[in-house]
């Protein structure tokens, strides 16, 4: 499940935030949940193998911001993001909150509910062009002159596609443990999820992000994702890669300026 939320400061001043702002983010998230359900998330997830999984992803904020003059973002009054889960429980009980919690602090500023959404889930068939609605990341360890590092791989390598994929049918099992239903893990292991650039460049769409004091690589942009539909859909509810839990890798349906209309912002 999808919401889309708006938040409206309580003073009415314009609202600042620092140019890295995911984990920001995602303590608003983690602050708005029931203690026990926060608690849960944080220090277990939802465990498959040797991994654990958060199962949550939330998207850059949407309205477009000025730089101040120290270096701060300033947007206006109002912000509005995406949150998405395919863990129903977990979405509906930070819904809730939001409805009965009267007030939510973003970045020591105080900001209350102005709007609240269920956002209809797109048509997904096995192909499908999409945009980033926040930067796309994977990654894995390699050993560099004798050192082990951390390599985050570029949309044009061969093994993004590649590990993009096996990280879907990771999520995807591990979801399935969550509900406690049995599954042919042969099958989903077989499954196909591609991972293309279609509008894009590293110029343009190559991000380095910070998130606490780690420096990560990601990329915005349009793709075309292509294969089985439960890793697509797996994929548009809990995210692309890695660190969705951190603001990474929440897509939607791409729209051209003809079917957005004049005011639709492509956010590519």
């Amino acid at each position: 499940m999808r919401l889309k939320v708006t938040f409206e400061s309580v003073s009415g001043d314009d609202l600042l935030l620092p140019l890295h702002y995911n984990q920001v983010l995602q303590a608003l998230f983690y602050n708005t949940l029931s203690e026990e359900i926060a608690k849960q998330l944080h220090t277990q997830g939802f465990p498959f193998e040797k991994r654990r999984f958060k199962l949550f992803v939330y998207s850059r904020i949407q309205e477009r911001a000025k730089h101040d003059e120290r270096g701060l973002l300033r947007f206006g009054p109002t912000i509005t993001l995406y949150f998405s889960s395919p863990v129903l429980d977990l979405i509906q009980d930070f819904g809730t909150n939001l409805f009965t919690k009267s007030e939510a602090l973003v970045w020591h500023q105080k900001v209350k509910l102005s709007s609240l959404e269920v956002v209809a889930p797109p048509q997904i068939t096995n192909a499908v062009l999409v945009r980033m609605l926040s930067p796309c990341t994977i990654y894995s360890t390699k050993v560099i002159e004798g050192k082990r590092q951390v390599y985050y791989y570029r949309p044009y390598e061969e093994q993004f596609s590649m590990l993009v994929r096996a990280n879907a049918i990771k999520k995807y099992k591990a979801f399935l443990s969550m509900r406690g239903d049995s599954f042919d893990s042969g099958r989903i292991d077989n499954m196909k999820l591609s991972m293309i650039p279609a509008n894009f460049s590293i110029k343009r769409n190559e991000k380095m992000v910070y998130f606490k004091d780690t420096v990560i690589r990601a990329y915005t942009g349009v793709f075309q994702l292509s294969g089985d539909t439960e890793l697509l859909w797996i994929t548009y509810e809990a995210g692309l890669g890695d660190k969705n839990s951190q603001g990474f890798g929440m897509w939607d349906v791409y729209k051209t300026r003809e079917e957005t209309g004049k005011g639709g912002a492509l956010g590519a």
